[in-house]
C-alpha cells in the first residue's frame, strides 16, 4: 500500500486539519452546527465530546506523503543538531547526535490554523497582541493560531482525541483558567509507559520535529546552505521560497501553504509563527546516541523559569540565523499567563500505532 493509502485509511474524514480553512459549511447542506465549548475553568478534563466543524479538503499542493492535511513520517535515523563550523549554533543545545525513530508518525502539514482552533470552541486571540516589534498576526481562518500558551496546544490536542475517541496522551498538571484568557498549567505527565505509543493527538517532540523538518537534508536549512552567513536581517533567496521571516513577512504572519513545502510535503516549518514542541528546556540529545528519546515533561510549579519550554522554527521577525533547522528557543514559562504572543502557535503529530 502506498503511503497515501496508508494515510488515507488512518485520518478520519469527519475532521480535515488540512492547510485549507475557509470553513466548510458547518453542517449537511449548510445548516448550522452546535458547538459544545469546553468548560476550560474545570482545566483539562472539559467535556466528554466536543463537536466542531469540519474543514474543507487540503488544499496544499498534492504530496504522495500526505492526505486529509497530515504527512506521513517514516521511522528512521538522522543527525540531530549542527556541525561546529554552523554559524549562528547554539553552544550548548545543538551538538550532534544519532536519532533512530522505531515509530513512524503523522505530523500536520500546517500549523493549525485560527479557523481549526475555534472550531473546537476556543476563541481566537490572534492580533490581541503585539510583540515588541510592533508587528502582529494576520487574521484569517487561513493564519496560524497565536497568542496562545503550550498548556492550550496540549489541551487542544487532548480535546481532538477524546473527539476522535483516541488516547489522551499526558495529563496536564493542575491545569487552571480559561482558555483564551489565562489557562495555564504546572506541567504533564505522559501517559502510558510510552509517549510514542499512544494513539491520541500530541505536540511533537523536538527530536520528531528537527527529523520531520530536515526530511533527509543536512544543511542549515532544509532548502539549502548558509550563504554569506550573517547574524543580520537579510533576503536568503532559497529560505525566502519555503519561510516568512524577517526579510519577507512584513512584520506579520501569513496564511499556511503561501510558502513552499519541504520535502516531505511540510509547510511552514521554518517562520510564520513558532512551534510548541513537547519538549521542557533546551539542551538536546547528546551526546551519545538515542532511539526513541521521550520528551522532558517534568512538573514545571509556579512562576518557576528554570525550564521554560521549547519552541521549534522560529517565526515571522525572525532572522535567518534562527530559522536553521538546529535552531532551538526556551520560550515560554507555562505557569505564568502573560508569556505568550504573536507568532507563537503549534502543530499536532500522532505516531502510527500497531493497531492502525
Amino acid at each position: 500500500m502506498s503511503r497515501r493509502g496508508v494515510v488515507a485509511r488512518l485520518m478520519l474524514g469527519h475532521l480535515l486539519l488540512g492547510c485549507s480553512s475557509k470553513s466548510a459549511p458547518s453542517g449537511e447542506n449548510g445548516a448550522p452546527t452546535d458547538t459544545t465549548v469546553p468548560d476550560a475553568s474545570k482545566g483539562d478534563s472539559g467535556p466528554e465530546a466536543v463537536r466542531g466543524p469540519s474543514f474543507a479538503p487540503a488544499m496544499c499542493t498534492a504530496n504522495l506523503n500526505c492526505d486529509d492535511g497530515f504527512c506521513l513520517i517514516p521511522a528512521g535515523s538522522f543527525v540531530m543538531g549542527s556541525p561546529p563550523d554552523e554559524f549562528g549554533r547554539g553552544r550548548n543545545n545543538e551538538d550532534q547526535v544519532k536519532v533512530t525513530f522505531t515509530h513512524s508518525f503523522l505530523l500536520q502539514q500546517t500549523e493549525v490554523t485560527q479557523a481549526q482552533w475555534t472550531s473546537m470552541g476556543f476563541p481566537n486571540r490572534a492580533g490581541t497582541k503585539p510583540d515588541d516589534t510592533a508587528g502582529s498576526d494576520c487574521l484569517d481562518g487561513d493564519c496560524p493560531a497565536a497568542v496562545l500558551g503550550w498548556c492550550e496546544a496540549v489541551h487542544f490536542a487532548n480535546q481532538l482525541s477524546r473527539l476522535e475517541g483516541r488516547q489522551e496522551c499526558v495529563t496536564l498538571v493542575e491545569p487552571r483558567g480559561t482558555v483564551g484568557v489565562d489557562f495555564v498549567c504546572d506541567g504533564a505527565e505522559p501517559r502510558g509507559s510510552s509517549y510514542y505509543d499512544c494513539d491520541g493527538y500530541r505536540l511533537p517532540t523536538s527530536g520528531e520535529w528537527e527529523y520531520a523538518t530536515r526530511a533527509g537534508t543536512a544543511t542549515a536549512f532544509f532548502s539549502g546552505p548558509w550563504e554569506n552567513p550573517s547574524s543580520l536581517c537579510f533576503d536568503l533567496p532559497h529560505l525566502s521560497r519555503v519561510a516568512w521571516y524577517c526579510a519577507n513577512a512584513g512584520m506579520t504572519t501569513h496564511p499556511v501553504c503561501t510558502r513552499e513545502a519541504n520535502p516531505w510535503g511540510l509547510y511552514d516549518l521554518l517562520g510564520n509563527a513558532s512551534e510548541a514542541v513537547a519538549d521542557q528546556g533546551a539542551s538536546g540529545y547528546g551526546p551519545n546516541d538515542v532511539t526513541d528519546p521521550p520528551p522532558a515533561l517534568e512538573r514545571d510549579p509556579g512562576m518557576q523559569a528554570a525550564n521554560p519550554r521549547l519552541y521549534r522554527g522560529a517565526n515571522w521577525y525572525s532572522f535567518p540565523d534562527t530559522l536553521r533547522s538546529a535552531a532551538q528557543f526556551h520560550q515560554q514559562r507555562i505557569a505564568d499567563p502573560r508569556a505568550r504572543g504573536a507568532g507563537e502557535g503549534f502543530r499536532l503529530a500522532r505516531t502510527v500505532t500497531n493497531q492502525q
